[in-house]
């Protein structure tokens, strides 16, 4: 066994410190998932407004099934869009990409709101048994 002196411990877990608190050496350099972001946003937004439209009636129940899905699109976009964000803020992404990242939080935001409020008259459609009288109507 070769004898180890302390001297290479410390600067081997100085290099490891700095890699993971981002300092000079071997900091990796992270891109925006802005993209991601907009594609994410891009299907889910459609989605939640299609399970809120099956909350009017009759013949659109059968839109509700695309609330769900759309509601994890959207919150795993606003997810990347706030965690983007934070690290423009810390100065680890380019200042310019704030306003667009705020912009799609914003917007993943109010679609979140709209699928809430979709969940809870869906939920009182399946309390009050709206939904059996819809499926009872459609199976005729």
């Amino acid at each position: 066994m070769i004898p180890t002196s302390s001297t290479c411990w410390v600067v081997a877990m100085s290099e490891k410190l700095d890699d993971l608190f981002g300092g000079e050496p071997g900091f990796p350099v992270k891109k925006s998932r802005s993209r991601l972001v907009r594609g994410l946003l891009i299907v889910g937004i459609p989605m939640v407004l299609l399970g809120l439209a099956g909350c009017f009636g009759y013949p659109y129940f059968v839109l509700t099934w695309l609330s769900v899905p759309g509601a994890g699109l959207v919150l795993w976009g606003w997810i990347l869009a706030d965690s983007d964000l934070s690290r423009v803020e810390s100065g680890h992404l380019g200042f310019e990409l704030g306003p667009e990242l705020q912009k799609y939080r914003r917007w993943a935001l109010i679609a979140l709101v709209l699928a809430a409020a979709s969940f809870i008259i869906q939920m009182k459609f399946l309390v009050d048994g709206t939904y059996e009288e819809w499926l009872e109507r459609l199976g005729k």
